[in-house]
């Protein structure tokens, strides 16, 4: 008795067929926005939001909501940004767009502990 093959996984098919419906948003003046489902982001888009390069990215996506951003406080980013990946199905702890202080900071937090500055990489790996 020969055992049926597995079908071979087709990542073009899986591409073309998995459709995810955008975010959409009324925007401080009542407009209909939208932005594309939070899942449909590249790994090189992802990895440019938790570099804090959100805004670069939203510009990608959608420059009519990249330049109504722009103008908006830090608090109205956030829960903006935290809508969207729920929306997705996911928290600003699980997504590329976790980081809330790299968006209006612009650059990485600094360690505040002697004991963790000082902590050799391979030694805080271990714990």
């Amino acid at each position: 008795m020969a055992s049926a093959k597995p079908a071979r996984f087709s990542l073009r098919t899986a591409v073309a067929e998995t459709a995810r419906e955008p975010f959409e948003f009324e925007g401080p003046n009542g407009e209909d926005l939208r932005l594309p489902h939070a899942s449909c982001l590249t790994l090189r888009q992802a990895e440019r939001i938790d570099a804090g390069e959100l805004a670069a990215v939203i510009n990608e996506l959608d420059t009519t909501v990249a330049d109504l951003m722009v103008d908006l406080p830090g608090y109205a980013i956030e829960q903006l940004v935290t809508a969207w990946l729920a929306h997705a199905g996911t928290s600003s702890g699980e997504s590329a767009a976790s980081s809330n202080s790299s968006t209006s900071t612009g650059r990485p937090s600094t360690s505040t502990s002697r004991a963790a500055a000082s902590r050799s990489p391979r030694s805080a790996r271990r714990r």
